[in-house]
């Protein structure tokens, strides 16, 4: 998986306790970056790099949001 050393990253970044935050351009959104994830890709790819979803937001029309937390 081409993103897998993204999420590699990430799973450095928070602090014990400490949460991330992500807002991405759903795939169906003609807005953004041609190439897109889905919620579900980037759920799946966190999980293997430990995080769980604590939340998710539908607030938005084009994007999705997901916060994540170990």
């Amino acid at each position: 998986m081409p993103h897998a050393l993204e999420v590699g990253r990430a799973a450095v970044i928070p602090h014990p306790g400490g949460r991330l935050a992500i807002i991405d351009f759903k795939p169906t959104s003609k807005l953004g970056p041609r190439e897109k994830l889905s919620a579900e890709v980037v759920e799946a790819e966190l999980g293997q790099a430990g995080y769980k979803k604590l939340a998710q937001g539908d607030f938005l029309p084009e994007q999705y949001f997901l916060v994540f937390g170990r």
